[in-house]
Parts: C-alpha cells; structure tokens; sequence
C-alpha cells in the first residue's frame, strides 16, 4: 500500500504485488492521481504572438497548477479580459497591432472601472532598462525576460497570483 496526502486529503492505493511491477508502478500512480485531484490553482491570460512560445506556455503552466489561456494578439487579450476573471496576465511587449504596454494600460483602465487589480507580468525578450521602466510606469507588476528559467516564473506567478 502507498499512502500519501493530497492537501486536505489522504489517499490509500493498494498496489498488489511486491514484484519490481508493483514497485514500478507506485511514482506512476502518485502521479497520476496528483494530476487528477489537484485543482488549478487559476487561469492565466496569456498575451503572446509567438506560437513557438505559445506551446511552451501551454504545457509549463499546468504543471504550475494554473490553467491558460492564450491569445496572440493585444485585441484579442482585451476582449477575454473584460469577460473573463485571471489570477494573472502574462504579457509579451511586441505584439501585432498594439503594444503589451497600451494593452495593459488599457487594462488598468478598465480595471479603475470596478476597483480590481489583475497582476500583469511582462513576459519579453527586451532587456533595455527603457522597456522595463516603461512596463512599471504603465501598471506592469512584473518583469520576465526571455529565455527565462522555469522557477523564475513559478516563483513570479507564485508571488502575484
């Protein structure tokens, strides 16, 4: 038998046998009912034209335990956010059509509407000092450079959502 605790729960699962199969099998069994009982944490907007990026979004967040959902366009972004809550918005700067800065301050401004706040991480390859002030001066929370490493994120999302 493996015994471990999921949050509030502890779970039993009997793997019969004590064979090297059995053994094999228990981290594939924790894992799987990990995956099925833990619940996303939140959804993540996520702002990005990239599709190379995108599928690499995609599959790192759940295994922050946040679901996505990804639009590839600033206009698109806006759309979702008014019908949509977030735990969090991740936001390229260079996007077709208009900036991740004017979407995010248009954010903020839809936000100064019902006195919310969504924190919006900069997620771009810009390294200049100018972008990074500019995405604080028009209500960025965060800021992540490309290529990241992995925990940086996690402990970015972490932090904010």
């Amino acid at each position: 038998m493996v015994q471990f605790s999921l949050r509030d729960t502890t779970a039993n699962v009997f793997i019969f046998g004590t064979n090297s199969i059995g053994a094999s099998l228990k981290p594939a069994i924790r894992k799987l009912i990990t995956t099925l009982v833990t619940p996303m944490v939140s959804t993540i907007l996520v702002v990005e034209d990239n599709p190379n990026e995108q599928v690499v979004i995609k599959h790192l967040l759940p295994k922050f335990n946040y679901a996505a959902l990804i639009v590839g366009s600033a206009e698109e972004a806006l759309k979702v956010f008014q019908t949509m809550t977030f735990g969090a918005v991740l936001m390229d700067l260079t996007l077709p059509g208009f900036s991740g800065f004017s979407c995010t301050m248009q954010m903020r401004q839809l936000e100064a509407a019902t006195n919310t706040h969504t924190p919006i991480i900069a997620l771009t390859a810009r390294t200049d000092r100018s972008a990074r002030q500019k995405a604080i001066d028009v209500g960025m929370d965060a800021y992540v450079v490309k290529p990241f490493q992995i925990e940086e994120l996690r402990l970015i999302l972490k932090q904010y959502v």
